[in-house]
């Protein structure tokens, strides 16, 4: 990661920080709250998310919250060329003139 360039920027950096943010549950409600989404909906994915991961909500810190985003950012990278796939072969199938309505 490169260095902030002004006091500015690293004032936004310093304020995305493990102190700032706390552990546990505060950090999930931080977060949650972070991305302008519903809260309930983005609090639910992020439950799934550190289960998954094998993380407790209860004592997350921003360390394990990375690494369960990471986990599941592989996991979303691994399975989009293989449902792209299977988009393609049927709509592929779906073309083939045996099976195109007469």
């Amino acid at each position: 990661m490169s260095e902030p360039r002004n006091k500015a920027d690293r004032t936004k950096m310093d304020d995305i920080t493990e102190t700032h943010l706390g552990h546990g549950t505060e950090l999930l409600d931080e977060v949650a709250s972070l991305t302008g989404l519903p809260e309930d909906m983005v609090q639910k994915e992020l439950q799934q998310i550190l289960s998954a991961s094998g993380h407790n909500a209860e004592e997350l810190t921003l360390d394990g919250l990375r690494a369960s985003m990471l986990k599941y950012l592989e996991t979303m990278i691994d399975e989009i060329p293989s449902e792209e796939e299977e988009v393609l072969d049927a709509v592929l199938d779906s073309a083939q003139p045996s099976k195109l309505p007469n």
